[in-house]
């Protein structure tokens, strides 16, 4: 057996060195050293079925001989590299002055465009951009905000709790914020009034997927809080806002009743098909809130508004489906 592995040795040697590129010498490598097939592992899966002294003898002289094997692959594959890199630099010329390849621009995200627009009209106007989690509290995205113990959209059919089983964290404590007003309390446990605060970000409720709904969306909203603030500085605001961000825009105001606010309205945009979307609800922060928060409602008064960012990238750009906006595809998305 032993002479046996010393012509197998001497074959690969001389295949090795004959060798012309790496492909080659891989296929050399599996003949002779695969796990499977190769000749000189053949050999040494044979080993327990010899004598224990000639077993010590031929495992050894086979060791050696694979250890040979590799040490020539290894020598001609660093040969045969260093071969070809210098052809390379005989054959091939590299002008490194010449202009590399450029590649095409990519653009903001209409979600992007609009956040940015919106935050350059709220600037003009004074208001500071907080931003803040997207994992809430109870606390602060229902109670602070004056959200009654029962109100619909603390159930599970339309807020997304997370599950805290195995945890210190009490079901229902934690949950997937479903709106920017939880940034309210926040702001006002570490700022005293007058603030002038826009908080954008995305929110998530359960709803249905379709034209006009996710349940993953994006939402600013904007608070005032100064002495003698009124519903017509509001009014005012986001006639500023709309007209700025949609110019021609047509729009409706209707009282409406949200628990963080008294009095509410609700405002509706007139789409290009001719019907209305829901874009926003706003009015004066009911005095609730600032108690809580420890501002005297007699001395401080504001308002706040929440508009759903995406609804008006719709808008800006004449989107039809809310899923458009979502969507990765650059097809799509190259259009804006």
């Amino acid at each position: 057996m032993q002479g046996k592995l010393i012509d197998l040795k001497n074959e690969a040697l001389a295949q090795i060195l004959s060798a012309g590129n790496t492909r080659e010498l891989e296929e050399i490598r599996v003949a002779y050293l695969g796990k499977s097939r190769g000749k000189i592992t053949n050999i040494i899966k044979k080993l327990p079925d010899l004598p224990p002294q000639e077993r010590a003898i031929v495992g050894r002289f086979a060791n050696e001989t694979k250890k040979a094997i590799e040490d020539a692959l290894e020598t001609q594959s660093t040969f045969l590299s260093k071969r070809r890199a210098e052809n390379i630099a005989q054959t091939e010329w590299l002008d490194v002055t010449a202009p590399a390849v450029s590649l095409p621009d990519g653009h903001l995200h209409p979600l992007t465009q609009t956040l940015n627009e919106v935050v350059k009209l709220t600037n003009r106007l004074g208001f500071q951009v907080v931003t803040g989690p997207e994992i809430e509290t109870d606390l602060y995205n229902f109670e602070r905000v004056n959200m009654p113990k029962n109100a619909p959209s603390r159930d599970t059919q339309a807020s997304l709790y997370l599950d805290c089983r195995n945890s210190k964290i009490q079901p229902g404590e934690i949950l997937l914020r479903t709106q920017t007003s939880n940034m309210q309390a926040r702001v006002y446990e570490k700022t005293k009034p007058p603030m002038r605060v826009l908080v954008p970000g995305k929110c998530f409720r359960v709803d249905d997927l379709d034209a006009t709904h996710s349940y993953e969306f994006w939402q600013f909203e904007g608070f005032v809080v100064d002495r003698g603030t009124k519903m017509t500085h509001l009014f005012g605001t986001l006639d500023y806002i709309l007209k700025g961000l949609l110019p021609g825009i047509e729009y409706k105001l209707w009282s409406t009743n949200f628990s963080f606010v008294e009095p509410g309205v609700e405002v509706v945009a007139k789409r290009t098909d001719g019907s209305w979307m829901e874009l926003l609800g706003a009015g004066m922060i009911h005095p609730n809130v600032l108690k809580m928060a420890g501002i005297d409602p007699a001395q401080w008064s504001g308002f706040a508004f929440g508009m759903g960012l995406t609804r008006l990238a719709m808008m800006r750009f004449q989107v039809d489906d809310i899923r458009v906006l979502t969507n990765p595809d650059l097809r799509i998305l190259k259009q804006f």
